[in-house]
């Protein structure tokens, strides 16, 4: 057997001085940018045959769920008309970038996807902040969609339409942060199914969506104040009514928090390797 102190004292020195035969790469914000475009690019173009059913799904499910409140409710007051109309664009998300991110990233989990992300120098942060932005593109026709279809029918101005597209991001980013961190600890892609539908079960018809927090049952007033729908509807509402105060100071500062932990939670749990 060789020993290994030998063969180190075999190595000519000059090799550990030999420099670099070109200049060391340093990540700086410029690599991150073009990065995130790059992956972003990618993450889309694996949507191009089918873009234009995810928008047609985004739309046509707000359309049906302020349809349908109208016509069991029938004539509202203004007051009630904001609240339906909050819920409804909230509701668009919970149906659309929550349950698009749990079940991408499970059927991710299932074939493998990121035993190819793994070999590209892309940091996991980055592969995280694409996959969320591509999840914010496609909600953004259902959630615009909903507001102006929402307004024209239940006879709402659109005066607030400018401070809406700022709290746009902002409530949908909680929102993907849960489906992205539910996405990556779900083992497959029919784990993923189920429990996209837990979920527009405990955000959509659990929490005061539709109906006043003081007329659902008292466990369900209680299990509402951890639910990200409940502060997204209720800032929308604010925005919509023009009440901007200490309130809708209070859900964006929870709409903030949610998003950091939901976002930091995903990025800690997304295992490169499928076990």
């Amino acid at each position: 057997m060789t020993d290994p102190q030998l063969v180190e004292e075999q190595i000519p020195s000059y090799i550990d001085t030999v420099p670099a035969p070109y200049p060391l790469a340093r990540y700086s914000l410029q690599t991150a940018l073009r990065q995130y475009i790059v992956v972003l690019r990618a993450q889309l173009s694996s949507y191009r045959g089918s873009w234009i059913l995810q928008t047609f799904i985004s739309l046509i499910l707000p359309f049906a769920l302020v349809y349908s409140a109208k016509s069991l409710i029938g004539t509202v007051s203004p007051d009630r008309a904001i609240f339906i109309l909050g819920g409804n664009m909230a509701m668009s998300i919970a149906f659309g970038p929550t349950t698009f991110l749990i079940g991408k990233l499970g059927w991710a989990r299932q074939s493998r996807e990121f035993d190819y992300w793994i070999a590209l120098p892309v940091p996991k942060l980055i592969l995280v902040i694409a996959i969320i932005s591509m999840a914010l593109l496609f909600a953004l026709p259902g959630l615009l969609g909903s507001y102006f279809f929402g307004s024209l029918l239940l006879g709402l101005s659109m005066s607030g339409a400018w401070a809406l597209i700022f709290l746009i991001p902002l409530g949908v980013l909680p929102l993907a942060g849960l489906g992205a961190f539910l996405g990556t600890i779900a083992p497959n892609g029919q784990t993923a199914s189920l429990m996209s539908n837990v979920v527009l079960i405990v955000v959509g018809f659990l929490s005061p969506m539709f109906v006043p927090p003081a007329q659902l049952p008292g466990i369900l007033q209680i299990t509402s104040l951890f639910v990200p729908t409940t502060y997204v509807a209720d800032a929308f509402r604010a925005v919509m009514g023009g009440r901007l105060d200490a309130r809708f100071a209070f859900d964006v500062v929870i709409l903030v928090l949610c998003s950091v932990i939901c976002l930091v939670v995903a990025h800690w749990k997304m295992e490169w390797r499928t076990l």
